[in-house]
């Protein structure tokens, strides 16, 4: 297919594509012909206030050019939009329209400076849209110019952001940081050291405050570099070296209480659980090199539900002790006071992951 460009005296001049990138929906194309020709100024899309009023233009459809307004909803979304493992985590959400075929277009404030190109509409729900960042795209150009594609750091490690209850279990000094749920086999993180637990919360002296500084920080990074990672493991500081790779598109003493029969102990979780056996593995996909206990059923409301346990799920751990078998399971949870914050290490089809909750 070939690409055209039409200025606004409708002048038709051909272009070709430099280079893509899917994970945000970005191309760079290059205008065949002479100027010169007209384009706007680059504004700071960091700068971007929840509440500002934008404008949205496109040719959606191909019907002529289009104009829509509304304000900036929303900061720092995640999508999806090349349906692979990697999401792109900073879209600006906003109520300006974004139609079907419109994507690409400019969204503008009112100083006339583009600050983000449209991407998305959500199929479900109006009034809502997407853009990346011009920030985002101003980093990325002089790869797509240079390369053709935009090449990424990569850790290797399945993070998310701390939160109050996490800060509890993991007897940390604060929420800031990225929690490590799981090391990806054979990964920089992997080689480095980095285990299930560990908080990252600095890279090479940077502080990192959140899953998404971590993944901005990374992927900003060429493929060889090498960063020092500051890490807090049991409450201690500990600094590890790593060098990252190329992303691929893509027991605790308690406070004695009424101790209650196992069954009770995961009742009031809202689990059924069960022990692993062959059938079981073969039914869920569980390689046997996972084990723990399986998750039959989550009650409705329950607890465990609202912490999202699923069923399928397999725990490998309590408060950081492996667990075996559905009696062992219960054993620890009959030592836990109401009130505490109790955290699962859980295995999830291919992946492994926290959960963290208090115990009603």
């Amino acid at each position: 297919e070939k690409i055209f460009v039409f200025t606004d005296d409708r002048t038709r001049f051909e272009a070709k594509v430099v280079g893509r990138d899917p994970a945000t929906d970005l191309a760079l194309i290059k205008v065949q012909g002479k100027g010169p020709f007209a384009f706007l100024p680059l504004g700071d899309s960091d700068a971007l206030r929840v509440g500002e009023w934008v404008m949205a233009v496109g040719n959606p459809l191909g019907i002529g050019q289009t104009v829509t307004v509304g304000v900036v909803s929303g900061k720092g979304r995640t999508l999806n939009l090349s349906r692979t493992t990697m999401s792109f985590e900073n879209f600006i959400q906003t109520d300006a329209a974004i139609n079907r075929g419109n994507s690409g277009g400019p969204l503008i404030n009112l100083k006339g400076e583009v600050v983000g190109i449209n991407t998305a509409m959500n199929a479900g729900a109006e009034n809502m849209g997407f853009a990346v960042p011009v920030n985002t795209a101003k980093t990325i150009l002089p790869q797509l110019k240079e390369k053709g594609k935009v090449v990424r750091g990569y850790l290797g490690v399945n993070i998310t952001d701390v939160t109050a209850e996490h800060q509890e279990a993991f007897n940390l000094p604060s929420r800031e940081g990225a929690l490590v749920h799981d090391v990806m086999e054979g990964s920089p993180a992997e080689k480095a050291g980095l285990k299930h637990g560990d908080v990252i919360v600095g890279i090479n002296g940077k502080p990192i405050k959140s899953q998404r500084e971590l993944i901005d920080t990374v992927s900003s990074m060429p493929p060889g570099t090498k960063v020092e990672l500051e890490i807090i493991r049991e409450g201690k500081h500990k600094t590890l070296t790593a060098t990252l790779a190329e992303r691929k598109g893509e027991g605790e003493d308690e406070e004695e209480g009424e101790s209650e029969t196992p069954q009770e102990a995961a009742a009031r979780l809202g689990l059924d659980v069960t022990d692993l056996n062959a059938r079981l593995r073969r039914q869920f996909d569980i390689p046997n090199s996972v084990d723990g206990v399986l998750v039959q059923d989550v009650e409705d409301l329950s607890v465990a539900d609202e912490a999202g346990i699923m069923p399928g799920d397999v725990i490998l751990e309590v408060n950081g002790q492996a667990v075996d078998s559905v009696d062992e399971f219960n054993q620890k949870l009959e030592k836990l006071r109401s009130g505490q914050a109790v955290r699962l290490y859980l295995y999830r089809q291919g992946s492994k992951r926290f959960v963290v909750f208090r115990i009603p």
